[in-house]
């Protein structure tokens, strides 16, 4: 399997533990050895309650986690020190203090260092109010340094770790269930839709309610989702069936959606345990790719920028590129002249480990920076 299919399976996987808990720790284990550490942990903290919300983590002893949220977590000055920054900022012990000064405080000699957790490489995934989402890994002191090719492949999967973890917070339904449901939709960049157990379909974000309006997928008679040929819809329909009945031979699952002169959509589909929506709680959430969808939102500069430590510049000859890959293009549209775009984009390239102009657009994409 090569790094960008890893990546991908990765991704999905992410997606998928949040919408079925019993997969987070095959999760972080899969992202623990594609990033080469031992021991990494996902989870968020009220400023105002206190209280932690362990979302996974591989320490091996879970024992001794209990005494991080019964006592260390509101003495924890690292969470209160990097919570102010931007969401995809990757910072370290020593973005708060020097070393030196960081091993000689209680936190680190009475609880990251008797787990061998001298090395760190974090970032903020959620910032609502008070709640504070990090993820975080960790190397003992005995394994080489984070290198730019580690922070590289931690960077790539943040966004997915960020949206996964705003649609986990917005699953835990108050009582007007089926509000939330739609906000949740409408918080997901890309075309998302929701089906019952017959591959009904409840209900589509606007992006998603897009992919039928020009038939890329099809509502059947009675509501049912269809794609163009008989064999993709009985595909896709057993998929759905799958995910919302959480059958133990499968559940869910990745497909081609052909379209005729078009580019083929993927559809990930992904059961949604713990959600109502009318009377119906099995329910299937399909995510769809689509190559040729030009997203609404500009993508965010800022959140570009803080990634991977881009200049304004060089950020917004990046999203040029996304629109189109033509580099004289993007550089007219930047008011700027070719030879210093040809400048920018080696320092994009060097930034952001890419080695093309089309391996960057792939990893921007990825990353979520084209929805």
């Amino acid at each position: 399997m090569s790094e960008m299919e890893e990546a991908s399976a990765l991704i999905a996987l992410i997606y998928d533990s949040v919408l079925t808990p019993e997969l987070r720790l095959t999760a972080l284990q899969g992202v623990s050895r594609f990033l080469s550490v031992k021991d990494m942990a996902l989870g968020t903290y009220d400023f105002h309650s206190q209280q932690t919300d362990d979302m996974g983590h591989l320490l091996t002893n879970p024992d001794y986690f209990r005494t991080y949220v019964d006592y260390w977590a509101p003495r924890n000055f690292l969470w209160k020190a990097s919570a102010p920054l931007p969401c995809g900022q990757v910072f370290s012990f020593d973005s708060v203090m020097p070393l030196r000064e960081f091993y000689r405080t209680d936190l680190y000699n009475e609880w990251f260092r008797p787990q061998k957790m001298d090395k760190s490489l974090g970032a903020n995934i959620l910032a609502e109010g008070p709640l504070s989402g990090v993820v975080t890994m960790y190397r003992p002191s005995s394994d080489p340094d984070f290198s730019s090719q580690d922070v590289a492949r931690f960077r790539a999967l943040l966004p997915h770790f960020q949206r996964a973890v705003q649609m986990q917070k917005r699953l835990q339904l108050a009582p007007h269930g089926t509000e939330n449901i739609h906000a949740m939709l409408a918080a997901i960049g890309k075309p998302t839709l929701l089906a019952d157990h017959n591959a009904r379909l409840l209900c589509a974000n606007p992006a998603g309610e897009a992919l039928l309006r020009d038939r890329s997928l099809i509502l059947a008679e009675g509501g049912q989702l269809a794609a163009r040929n008989r064999d993709e819809t009985n595909r896709l329909r057993k998929l759905i069936h799958s995910a919302a009945k959480r059958n133990l031979d499968g559940s869910g699952g990745k497909m081609i959606v052909s379209r005729e002169g078009r580019a083929s959509l993927v559809l990930l589909v992904s059961p949604l345990p713990g959600a109502r929506l009318g009377m119906t709680d099995q329910l299937a959430i399909l995510f769809a790719t689509d190559p040729e969808r030009q997203s609404t939102n500009p993508p965010d500069l800022e959140l570009l920028r803080a990634q991977y430590q881009l200049t304004q510049a060089e950020a917004g000859l990046a999203v040029s590129l996304l629109s189109s890959p033509n580099l004289r293009c993007a550089a007219s549209r930047q008011n700027i002249a070719f030879s210093t775009a040809r400048t920018h984009l080696a320092h994009i390239f060097q930034k952001t480990g890419a080695h093309s102009q089309l391996e960057l657009i792939r990893m921007l994409r990825r990353a979520g920076h084209d929805n």
